[in-house]
């Protein structure tokens, strides 16, 4: 049930973010040259376009994760897994307000200061989303810890992975 949702769920969004994420942005954008990116988009729009397509079925999918995540947790600690999911769908919700900003660069591919501020708005609010993910993640090790079907080393490195996200 949840646990087949879950597996399968996260293996789509890892080969989504990686085609979108590093296949189209880190193609396109240019660090600090909005000009430059602005070129890029303009040759490859399309293919700008696929790729943020795939960064936003990344989110419906994370609430798909977010709601298998609380199905299979529920046992363990109702709250703590409804807090993991509602943290999930937080990230999700900021990281495609993210997005968006994506898209409205394409709106003025002619001035690529614009392009730039919302290439870097992008983003600065992916990292806000970070900090809702890494809280997602702390409190998923914990219940994954705590539920007695998870081995504890999973749960454990499942909250590190959280610290992680949320020092970085």
């Amino acid at each position: 049930g949840a646990s087949l949702v879950v597996a399968g769920t996260l293996l789509a969004m890892m080969v989504l973010s990686g085609f979108g994420n590093f296949v189209v942005l880190e193609r396109l954008i240019v660090p600090g040259d909005g000009a430059a990116t602005a070129d890029e988009l303009s040759a490859s729009e399309q293919f700008f376009r696929c790729g943020v397509l795939r960064l936003v079925l990344i989110c419906v999918l994370d609430i798909l994760v977010a709601a298998a995540l609380r199905e299979l947790f529920a046992t363990t600690n109702q709250a703590l897994s409804d807090l993991a999911a509602w943290f999930r769908m937080i990230y999700a919700g900021v990281f495609l307000v993210g997005i968006c900003h994506l898209l409205v660069s394409l709106s003025r591919l002619t001035d690529g200061e614009f392009v730039q501020a919302e290439i870097d708005t992008f983003y600065a609010i992916w990292e806000v989303g970070l900090i809702f993910l890494g809280l997602h993640l702390l409190v998923l090790g914990y219940v994954s810890y705590r539920s007695g079907f998870v081995p504890r080393a999973i749960g454990t490195l499942v909250a590190i992975a959280g610290f992680g996200y949320l020092a970085d």
